[in-house]
């Protein structure tokens, strides 16, 4: 199974140096079993990244809650009330490019992500439909999730006593089997990727320890996660907390990990316009629905076609941060501007017509 993979992986490479168009996988994964899955936490897998295409169709999420509202005579009244958190939403990742989820506070995105890393528990009161797979076969859940794919979670979690190559070498006897010289030889590939070299040895440190800085702790978070080398990687909200300078160097450092063939999916809150540059893929979300999906670079000119013009030499981040901004609870304007939104929303990018974007593409 795993050669099988890796002749995948070799076949995409080449094709896409060789042609520089995005492509898929020549072939779907075989369906996963608990004795049969496509990915192993040997070491010497860790330097294999195998093509995985994420696809999420009809995801639906809603939030039931008592609440006590104003009822009769200005009474309070328990009342069961339901918020829909995502509206069916549809889309994808490609492997070998970045997608950058961005809305408003409120929008959904953090939900979505966690919804397709499956990390939000079906507790009562949470009812979440649709479906998440993996290259159209493989459903993706929590039992198949931690073979091929890791998540950075928004606020990192290291042990301030720690060295950022302790921590590594710590996550490595973890998540790796093998012997302890291969363990060793991906920490320090690791460190190397994430330019933590001549940090290696600081203290990680804590907010009344400071140390390391914060874009050098956010590294080695994103270090703990890829050092099994996932071929699929999720990030929520990298960037948070770091200046604009720190921010683009994460931002350069998913892109180089995505061009080495990995799927990379992350939230982003406000980039700086020469982060923006870097974007492969965008999905743009509003009210719990999606507002754009496609090529980050034809983002500004969907807009446009729909009667919302970003100025000459401003950030279209931050343009599409004010379009897509929403008080709560929505004004009548609002509604107006959301369904504007969404009914504009070129679909051509979405799960059910991949295949023929894909062939006119090719």
């Amino acid at each position: 199974m795993i050669k099988n993979l890796l002749k995948i992986s070799q076949q995409y490479t080449a094709k896409q140096m060789r042609t520089g168009k995005d492509i898929t996988p020549v072939q779907p994964f075989e369906e996963a079993s608990p004795t049969k899955r496509p990915f192993s936490n040997k070491v010497s897998d860790a330097h294999q990244t195998y093509p995985v295409k994420l696809t999420f169709k009809n995801v639906c999420m809603e939030v039931s809650s008592f609440q006590f509202v104003n009822g009769p005579d200005n009474q309070k009244v328990k009342t069961l009330i339901k918020h829909k958190i995502l509206k069916g939403v549809s889309g994808l990742a490609l492997p070998g490019q970045t997608t950058y989820i961005m809305g408003s506070s409120g929008a959904g995105k953090t939900s979505l992500l966690n919804i397709l890393s499956d990390r939000i528990s079906k507790r009562n009161g949470t009812n979440i439909e649709g479906t998440v797979n993996i290259n159209d076969t493989i459903p993706l859940n929590d039992k198949v999730f931690g073979d091929f794919a890791a998540y950075v979670m928004q606020d990192d979690i290291l042990y301030e006593f720690l060295t950022p190559r302790e921590a590594l070498i710590f996550a490595a006897r973890l998540k790796l089997g093998g012997d302890e010289d291969q363990k060793l030889q991906r920490v320090n590939e690791v460190l190397e990727e994430l330019g933590l070299i001549s940090q290696q040895n600081t203290l990680i440190g804590s907010v009344k320890m400071k140390t390391l800085s914060g874009g050098e702790r956010k590294r080695v978070a994103i270090g703990v996660e890829m050092i099994t080398n996932p071929s699929l990687l999720l990030l929520d909200e990298p960037t948070s907390g770091l200046d604009s300078f720190k921010a683009l160097s994460i931002v350069k450092l998913l892109d180089k990990q995505a061009k080495k063939g990995k799927t990379v999916i992350a939230t982003l809150h406000q980039p700086s316009s020469e982060a923006f540059k870097t974007f492969d893929r965008l999905i743009l979300m509003v009210d719990g629905n999606i507002a754009f999906q496609g090529k980050a670079s034809e983002s500004v000119s969907h807009f446009a076609r729909i009667g919302f013009n970003c100025p000459i030499h401003s950030n279209p981040a931050d343009f599409f941060m004010k379009i897509l901004s929403v008080n709560y609870p929505k004004t009548e304007e609002d509604e107006k501007v959301i369904k504007t939104l969404v009914n504009g929303y070129d679909t051509k990018y979405s799960t059910k017509n991949f295949v023929l974007v894909r062939r006119k593409h090719n």
